[in-house]
Order: C-alpha cells, then structure tokens, then sequence
C-alpha cells in the first residue's frame, strides 16, 4: 500500500487527474501512469515503484501457490 500511495502523492504534486480506469495499478493502469509529463526524477522512481509492486505481486502469487500445494498435500486436509 506504501508504494500506491507514493505513486498518488507524486501525481497528486504534478497536479495529475485521476486515472480514467478504475484501478490504476491494473492492466490499464501501467500504461496511463506512463503518459503524465513528470520531471525525469520522479518519472523513474513511479517506473521504480511499479516495478516493484510487479515484484510482490508474483512473490504473493508464489506463496499463494505454495500454500495451496501445502493444504493439498496436509494428510489432515484430505480426510476431513
């Protein structure tokens, strides 16, 4: 949340409009966030902070995984 909330705060300096997607840290989103004109600085820490919410989204998608491979496996699970 830390990271989304930079990203707001740089836009909200700039005077950025809100994203016309809902979301903008979804699909569309990435892709918005590249358009506003930002001084080069700030330009590079949003691309920074995006590229790091990538990140943690796949390590979340890599423990989601391994937690469901865990319960399936749990001899516990699969008797109840």
């Amino acid at each position: 949340m830390r990271l989304k909330n930079e990203v707001h705060s740089v836009l909200h300096t700039y005077l950025i409009p809100r994203c016309p997607a809902a979301y903008p840290f979804g699909r569309k989103g990435p892709r918005w966030l590249a358009e506003p004109p930002l001084p080069m600085e700030e330009r590079l820490g949003v691309e920074q902070r995006l590229r790091e919410l990538d990140r943690l989204g796949e390590d979340l998608k890599t423990i989601d995984r391994l937690l469901g491979e865990a319960v399936v496996s749990n001899p516990a699970v699969q008797h109840s």
